[in-house]
Protein backbone atom coordinates (compact mmCIF):
# COMPACT_ATOMS: atom_id res chain seq x y z
CA UNK A 1 0.00 0.00 0.00
CA UNK A 2 1.35 3.41 -0.95
CA UNK A 3 1.76 5.74 2.01
CA UNK A 4 -0.31 8.91 2.00
CA UNK A 5 1.61 12.15 1.56
CA UNK A 6 1.73 13.89 4.98
CA UNK A 7 1.14 17.25 3.27
CA UNK A 8 -2.37 16.12 2.27
CA UNK A 9 -3.31 15.04 5.78
CA UNK A 10 -5.06 17.20 8.33
CA UNK A 11 -2.70 18.25 11.18
CA UNK A 12 -3.78 17.29 14.68
CA UNK A 13 -2.82 18.87 18.00
CA UNK A 14 -3.82 16.91 21.11
CA UNK A 15 -4.37 18.67 24.43
CA UNK A 16 -4.41 16.12 27.25
CA UNK A 17 -4.52 16.35 31.01
CA UNK A 18 -6.42 18.80 33.21
CA UNK A 19 -7.08 22.19 31.62
CA UNK A 20 -8.56 25.01 33.73
CA UNK A 21 -12.15 25.72 32.74
CA UNK A 22 -11.44 29.38 31.95
CA UNK A 23 -8.70 28.54 29.45
CA UNK A 24 -10.72 25.71 27.93
CA UNK A 25 -13.80 27.88 27.59
CA UNK A 26 -11.84 30.68 25.92
CA UNK A 27 -10.28 28.23 23.47
CA UNK A 28 -13.61 26.62 22.56
CA UNK A 29 -15.43 29.95 22.22
CA UNK A 30 -12.70 31.38 19.97
CA UNK A 31 -12.75 28.36 17.68
CA UNK A 32 -16.53 28.08 17.42
CA UNK A 33 -17.48 31.74 17.10
CA UNK A 34 -14.34 33.63 16.08
CA UNK A 35 -13.77 35.04 12.61
CA UNK A 36 -10.38 33.40 12.20
CA UNK A 37 -11.00 32.08 8.68
CA UNK A 38 -9.97 28.54 9.58
CA UNK A 39 -12.01 25.34 9.53
CA UNK A 40 -11.14 23.66 12.79
CA UNK A 41 -12.70 20.61 14.37
CA UNK A 42 -12.55 20.09 18.14
CA UNK A 43 -12.80 16.46 19.25
CA UNK A 44 -13.63 16.19 22.93
CA UNK A 45 -15.07 13.78 25.47
CA UNK A 46 -18.60 14.45 26.71
CA UNK A 47 -17.47 14.50 30.36
CA UNK A 48 -14.74 17.11 29.82
CA UNK A 49 -14.94 20.33 31.83
CA UNK A 50 -16.07 23.60 30.33
CA UNK A 51 -18.56 22.46 27.67
CA UNK A 52 -20.93 25.35 27.11
CA UNK A 53 -24.12 23.75 25.82
CA UNK A 54 -25.87 27.10 25.43
CA UNK A 55 -23.00 28.35 23.27
CA UNK A 56 -23.38 25.35 20.99
CA UNK A 57 -27.17 25.82 20.77
CA UNK A 58 -26.68 29.43 19.64
CA UNK A 59 -24.08 28.75 16.96
CA UNK A 60 -24.86 25.31 15.53
CA UNK A 61 -26.51 24.92 12.16
CA UNK A 62 -26.81 21.13 12.01
CA UNK A 63 -26.28 18.09 14.17
CA UNK A 64 -26.11 14.35 13.75
CA UNK A 65 -25.35 11.38 15.96
CA UNK A 66 -23.66 8.32 14.45
CA UNK A 67 -22.05 5.41 16.33
CA UNK A 68 -22.13 7.22 19.66
CA UNK A 69 -20.35 10.31 18.31
CA UNK A 70 -22.16 13.68 18.38
CA UNK A 71 -21.11 16.05 15.61
CA UNK A 72 -22.11 19.72 15.72
CA UNK A 73 -21.29 21.99 12.78
CA UNK A 74 -21.04 25.70 13.59
CA UNK A 75 -21.87 28.79 11.57
CA UNK A 76 -18.22 29.68 10.97
CA UNK A 77 -17.49 26.32 9.37
CA UNK A 78 -15.95 24.65 12.41
CA UNK A 79 -17.19 21.60 14.27
CA UNK A 80 -17.31 19.89 17.63
CA UNK A 81 -17.26 16.09 17.81
CA UNK A 82 -18.07 14.70 21.27
CA UNK A 83 -17.06 11.15 22.17
CA UNK A 84 -19.52 9.36 24.45
CA UNK A 85 -17.22 6.57 25.56
CA UNK A 86 -13.57 6.17 26.44
CA UNK A 87 -11.89 4.82 23.30
CA UNK A 88 -14.20 6.53 20.77
CA UNK A 89 -11.48 8.85 19.49
CA UNK A 90 -10.84 6.84 16.30
CA UNK A 91 -14.58 6.77 15.55
CA UNK A 92 -14.82 10.55 15.97
CA UNK A 93 -11.92 11.14 13.58
CA UNK A 94 -13.48 8.79 11.01
CA UNK A 95 -16.77 10.69 11.33
CA UNK A 96 -14.97 13.94 10.54
CA UNK A 97 -13.35 12.31 7.53
CA UNK A 98 -16.73 11.13 6.22
CA UNK A 99 -18.27 14.58 6.63
CA UNK A 100 -15.61 16.44 4.64
CA UNK A 101 -17.18 17.93 1.55
CA UNK A 102 -20.69 17.86 3.06
CA UNK A 103 -22.63 21.02 3.90
CA UNK A 104 -20.22 23.66 5.30
CA UNK A 105 -17.38 21.19 5.39
CA UNK A 106 -14.61 21.55 2.88
CA UNK A 107 -11.10 20.48 3.82
CA UNK A 108 -10.37 20.92 7.52
CA UNK A 109 -7.38 23.10 8.37
CA UNK A 110 -6.75 21.55 11.77
CA UNK A 111 -8.16 19.17 14.36
CA UNK A 112 -7.77 19.78 18.09
CA UNK A 113 -8.24 16.81 20.41
CA UNK A 114 -9.25 18.10 23.82
CA UNK A 115 -9.16 15.28 26.32
CA UNK A 116 -9.08 16.64 29.90
CA UNK A 117 -8.97 13.81 32.45
CA UNK A 118 -10.85 11.32 30.28
CA UNK A 119 -8.17 11.09 27.62
CA UNK A 120 -4.41 10.69 27.85
CA UNK A 121 -1.53 10.51 25.42
CA UNK A 122 -1.86 6.73 25.13
CA UNK A 123 -5.44 7.14 23.85
CA UNK A 124 -4.21 9.45 21.11
CA UNK A 125 -1.46 7.11 19.97
CA UNK A 126 -3.84 4.11 19.95
CA UNK A 127 -6.30 5.99 17.72
CA UNK A 128 -3.53 6.76 15.22
CA UNK A 129 -2.77 3.05 14.84
CA UNK A 130 -6.03 2.73 12.89
CA UNK A 131 -5.17 2.69 9.15
CA UNK A 132 -8.19 4.76 8.12
CA UNK A 133 -7.36 7.40 10.73
CA UNK A 134 -3.68 7.42 9.77
CA UNK A 135 -4.59 7.99 6.12
CA UNK A 136 -6.62 11.08 7.01
CA UNK A 137 -4.67 12.91 9.75
CA UNK A 138 -1.15 13.41 11.04
CA UNK A 139 -0.19 14.05 14.66
CA UNK A 140 1.70 17.34 14.93
CA UNK A 141 2.02 17.65 18.70
CA UNK A 142 0.70 16.49 22.06
CA UNK A 143 0.31 19.36 24.50
CA UNK A 144 -0.36 18.32 28.07
CA UNK A 145 -1.54 20.19 31.13
CA UNK A 146 -0.44 19.04 34.56
CA UNK A 147 -2.22 20.33 37.65
CA UNK A 148 -0.27 20.19 40.90
CA UNK A 149 -2.20 20.67 44.13
CA UNK A 150 -1.54 20.17 47.82
CA UNK A 151 -3.47 21.19 50.91
CA UNK A 152 -0.25 22.33 52.47
CA UNK A 153 2.09 25.32 52.60
CA UNK A 154 5.13 25.46 50.34
CA UNK A 155 8.60 26.64 51.30
CA UNK A 156 9.53 29.75 49.30
CA UNK A 157 13.17 28.76 48.96
CA UNK A 158 12.37 25.24 47.80
CA UNK A 159 9.81 26.34 45.19
CA UNK A 160 12.17 28.99 43.79
CA UNK A 161 15.02 26.47 43.61
CA UNK A 162 12.78 24.04 41.72
CA UNK A 163 11.69 26.61 39.13
CA UNK A 164 15.35 27.56 38.67
CA UNK A 165 16.23 23.88 38.14
CA UNK A 166 13.56 23.57 35.43
CA UNK A 167 15.11 26.52 33.59
CA UNK A 168 18.66 25.19 33.85
CA UNK A 169 17.61 21.66 32.82
CA UNK A 170 16.45 23.01 29.47
CA UNK A 171 12.78 22.34 30.21
CA UNK A 172 11.80 25.98 29.67
CA UNK A 173 11.22 25.44 25.94
CA UNK A 174 8.81 22.58 26.71
CA UNK A 175 6.85 24.43 29.40
CA UNK A 176 4.60 26.98 27.71
CA UNK A 177 3.11 28.48 30.85
CA UNK A 178 2.99 28.12 34.63
CA UNK A 179 0.27 29.68 36.74
CA UNK A 180 -0.97 29.18 40.25
CA UNK A 181 -1.61 30.33 43.79
CA UNK A 182 0.66 29.26 46.62
CA UNK A 183 0.29 29.21 50.37
CA UNK A 184 3.79 30.16 51.51
CA UNK A 185 4.90 29.16 54.99
CA UNK A 186 4.97 32.08 57.47
CA UNK A 187 3.08 34.30 54.97
CA UNK A 188 -0.55 35.21 55.76
CA UNK A 189 -1.42 36.34 52.22
CA UNK A 190 -1.78 34.43 48.96
CA UNK A 191 1.22 34.30 46.63
CA UNK A 192 0.27 34.37 42.94
CA UNK A 193 2.73 33.22 40.28
CA UNK A 194 2.56 33.28 36.49
CA UNK A 195 5.31 32.69 33.92
CA UNK A 196 5.71 32.07 30.20
CA UNK A 197 8.34 29.48 29.19
CA UNK A 198 9.77 29.73 32.74
CA UNK A 199 11.57 32.89 31.58
CA UNK A 200 12.43 35.09 34.54
CA UNK A 201 11.74 38.15 32.36
CA UNK A 202 8.20 36.89 31.71
CA UNK A 203 7.49 35.74 35.25
CA UNK A 204 5.40 37.57 37.82
CA UNK A 205 5.28 36.42 41.43
CA UNK A 206 3.94 38.50 44.29
CA UNK A 207 1.89 38.46 47.44
CA UNK A 208 -1.54 39.95 46.85
CA UNK A 209 -3.87 41.73 49.24
CA UNK A 210 -6.04 38.64 49.76
CA UNK A 211 -5.34 36.81 53.00
CA UNK A 212 -5.99 33.10 53.48
CA UNK A 213 -9.29 32.22 55.13
CA UNK A 214 -9.82 28.56 55.93
CA UNK A 215 -7.78 25.80 54.26
CA UNK A 216 -4.46 26.87 52.76
CA UNK A 217 -4.02 25.14 49.39
CA UNK A 218 -1.09 25.42 46.99
CA UNK A 219 -1.83 24.94 43.29
CA UNK A 220 0.24 25.19 40.11
CA UNK A 221 -0.86 24.46 36.55
CA UNK A 222 1.81 23.72 33.91
CA UNK A 223 1.00 23.62 30.19
CA UNK A 224 3.56 22.26 27.74
CA UNK A 225 4.80 19.32 25.73
CA UNK A 226 6.61 16.17 26.86
CA UNK A 227 5.64 16.88 30.47
CA UNK A 228 6.33 14.04 32.90
CA UNK A 229 3.39 14.35 35.30
CA UNK A 230 4.79 11.80 37.75
CA UNK A 231 8.13 13.56 38.00
CA UNK A 232 6.54 17.00 38.28
CA UNK A 233 4.25 15.88 41.11
CA UNK A 234 7.19 14.36 42.97
CA UNK A 235 9.26 17.54 42.66
CA UNK A 236 6.32 19.71 43.69
CA UNK A 237 5.86 17.48 46.74
CA UNK A 238 9.53 18.05 47.61
CA UNK A 239 8.80 21.80 47.81
CA UNK A 240 6.12 21.49 50.48
CA UNK A 241 6.76 22.84 53.97
CA UNK A 242 6.69 19.44 55.65
CA UNK A 243 8.80 18.02 58.45
CA UNK A 244 10.24 15.41 56.07
CA UNK A 245 11.36 18.01 53.52
CA UNK A 246 12.93 20.20 56.20
CA UNK A 247 14.71 17.18 57.63
CA UNK A 248 16.28 16.59 54.21
CA UNK A 249 17.31 20.26 53.99
CA UNK A 250 19.01 20.09 57.39
CA UNK A 251 20.79 16.87 56.43
CA UNK A 252 22.19 18.67 53.39
CA UNK A 253 23.58 21.63 55.33
CA UNK A 254 27.34 21.74 55.85
CA UNK A 255 27.33 22.70 59.52
CA UNK A 256 25.59 21.18 62.52
CA UNK A 257 24.32 22.97 65.61
CA UNK A 258 27.31 23.68 67.83
CA UNK A 259 29.86 23.77 65.00
CA UNK A 260 32.45 26.56 65.17
CA UNK A 261 32.23 28.75 62.06
CA UNK A 262 33.37 32.08 60.67
CA UNK A 263 30.81 34.47 59.20
CA UNK A 264 31.45 37.49 57.06
CA UNK A 265 29.80 40.49 58.74
CA UNK A 266 29.19 43.82 57.06
CA UNK A 267 31.82 46.39 57.96
CA UNK A 268 33.80 43.99 60.18
CA UNK A 269 34.94 41.17 57.95
CA UNK A 270 35.12 37.60 59.21
CA UNK A 271 34.03 36.88 62.80
CA UNK A 272 34.01 33.63 64.74
CA UNK A 273 30.91 32.08 66.28
CA UNK A 274 28.86 28.90 66.65
CA UNK A 275 25.72 27.66 64.90
CA UNK A 276 22.80 27.78 67.34
CA UNK A 277 19.83 27.08 65.06
CA UNK A 278 18.92 25.66 61.65
CA UNK A 279 16.20 27.08 59.39
CA UNK A 280 15.93 30.39 61.20
CA UNK A 281 12.98 32.68 60.48
CA UNK A 282 11.73 35.98 61.88
CA UNK A 283 8.12 37.11 61.78
CA UNK A 284 9.28 40.71 61.23
CA UNK A 285 10.77 39.98 57.81
CA UNK A 286 7.87 41.77 56.16
CA UNK A 287 9.84 42.49 52.98
CA UNK A 288 10.58 38.80 52.43
CA UNK A 289 7.62 36.77 53.75
CA UNK A 290 8.39 33.08 53.80
CA UNK A 291 12.16 33.52 53.75
CA UNK A 292 14.04 30.99 55.89
CA UNK A 293 17.75 31.36 56.66
CA UNK A 294 19.75 28.12 56.88
CA UNK A 295 21.68 29.22 59.99
CA UNK A 296 21.44 31.40 63.05
CA UNK A 297 24.89 32.00 64.57
CA UNK A 298 25.96 33.41 67.94
CA UNK A 299 29.23 35.28 67.49
CA UNK A 300 31.94 35.01 70.12
CA UNK A 301 31.05 38.50 71.27
CA UNK A 302 27.47 37.36 72.03
CA UNK A 303 25.77 38.97 69.02
CA UNK A 304 23.13 36.87 67.20
CA UNK A 305 23.20 36.97 63.38
CA UNK A 306 21.66 34.92 60.60
CA UNK A 307 23.28 33.61 57.44
CA UNK A 308 21.00 33.93 54.37
CA UNK A 309 22.64 31.08 52.42
CA UNK A 310 24.79 28.01 53.00
CA UNK A 311 27.54 29.50 50.89
CA UNK A 312 31.28 29.34 51.62
CA UNK A 313 31.47 33.03 50.72
CA UNK A 314 29.24 33.78 53.72
CA UNK A 315 29.94 31.04 56.25
CA UNK A 316 33.02 28.80 56.48
CA UNK A 317 35.20 26.69 58.71
CA UNK A 318 38.36 28.50 57.68
CA UNK A 319 39.13 31.93 56.21
CA UNK A 320 38.35 32.50 52.56
CA UNK A 321 38.20 35.47 50.23
CA UNK A 322 35.93 38.33 51.12
CA UNK A 323 32.38 38.19 49.83
CA UNK A 324 28.89 39.53 50.54
CA UNK A 325 27.74 40.31 54.10
CA UNK A 326 25.74 38.25 56.54
CA UNK A 327 22.83 40.33 57.81
CA UNK A 328 22.26 40.90 61.50
CA UNK A 329 18.88 39.77 62.80
CA UNK A 330 16.09 42.28 63.30
CA UNK A 331 15.77 41.47 67.01
CA UNK A 332 19.49 42.05 67.58
CA UNK A 333 19.37 45.43 65.84
CA UNK A 334 16.47 46.46 68.08
CA UNK A 335 18.35 45.30 71.18
CA UNK A 336 21.22 47.64 70.26
CA UNK A 337 18.89 50.51 69.37
CA UNK A 338 19.92 50.46 65.69
CA UNK A 339 17.34 50.67 62.92
CA UNK A 340 17.26 47.45 60.81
Amino acid sequence: MIAEDDDTKVPVVAVVGFLPASKEGNLLKHILTGEHGKRVAVVRYADCLGVDGAELERCKCSQCVVDGVDLVETANGCAVACCRRHGDLAAALKKLKARQGCHLFSRLDKIIIEGADACDAADVHVAFLDEEVASFVRLDAIVSCVRLEAKCDVDMGLIQDWLHELRTEGAASDVFSVKGTLAVRHAPKKYRYAAVHLDAKNAVGRFGDEAWAGDRTSTLCLVGRNLDATKLRARFGACLATAENYRRIVEGLRFKIGDAVECYCEGKGWERGRVVKHLYQEAEWARSPGFVAPYQVRLDGGCLIYCPADDNALIRRAACRRAGPVRRSVTNYKRRGVRA
